[in-house]
């Protein structure tokens, strides 16, 4: 009796499914974000960095190729209240923001059972469309040039994990529509970026047999 329950007690608890590697990673976040762009307004320069402020949501799907490393896709939206150092009607009032594309994530203690931080990377394609208080439109179009994240999983069971996650972007547009239906190329090609700060959820799909 003495014997089996000190096996029982050798055995080491299973680490979760994420752990392991060879899992489908299906991840939801949602939370603050702040979007940093050059708008076009009309004025004598012609742009002004305009801030802005609301929700956003993220998903991703990654697969988790090792206990260390995962890689996927993810997307990205949000809607935003606009604000700048100009008055209306130069400076759009809201902000529609949608981004997707590749990257990779790296999970520093992937055998802890309870608190696993991680580190993402990613590159992609990101879109603007800003509304004008008189009815128009101006989009734009580009590139996220570096996408960083990085965040704390606390596992809840072997399968699902919460925790905070924090990064932001920058980006480059390359093409832009005027108000009017125009398209134009970006002129001087300035920079933009943005924040993001919330909560992601995580559930793991094991592959084959464990």
């Amino acid at each position: 009796m003495s014997s089996a329950a000190a096996r029982a007690q050798e055995v080491p608890a299973q680490a979760p499914i994420g752990a392991r590697g060879n899992a489908f990673e299906l991840g939801l976040s949602g939370g603050y974000a702040q979007s940093f762009s050059p708008a076009a307004t009309g004025g004598p320069n012609g742009r002004v960095l305009s801030t802005g402020e609301g929700g956003a949501l993220e998903a991703d799907l990654g697969w988790r190729a090792s206990s260390n490393v995962a890689i996927g896709v993810w997307g990205h939206g949000a809607q935003l209240g606009m604000t700048a150092a100009q008055a209306p009607p130069a400076i759009p009032r809201n902000l529609y923001e949608a981004a997707a594309g590749l990257g990779g994530t790296w999970h520093f203690l992937p055998s802890s059972a309870h608190l696993d931080p991680w580190l993402s990377l990613g590159t992609g394609w990101r879109g603007q469309w800003f509304g004008y208080g008189d009815g128009a439109t101006y989009a734009a179009h580009g590139l996220e040039l570096v996408r960083a994240r990085v965040g704390l999983d606390i596992r809840v069971s072997r399968a699902v994990a919460i925790g905070p996650i924090i990064g932001g972007t920058l980006d480059d547009y390359l093409t832009q529509q005027l108000p009017g239906g125009r398209w134009v190329a970006v002129s001087g090609r300035p920079l933009a970026g943005s924040f993001f700060a919330g909560i992601r959820g995580t559930l793991d799909v094991p592959l084959g047999s464990r």
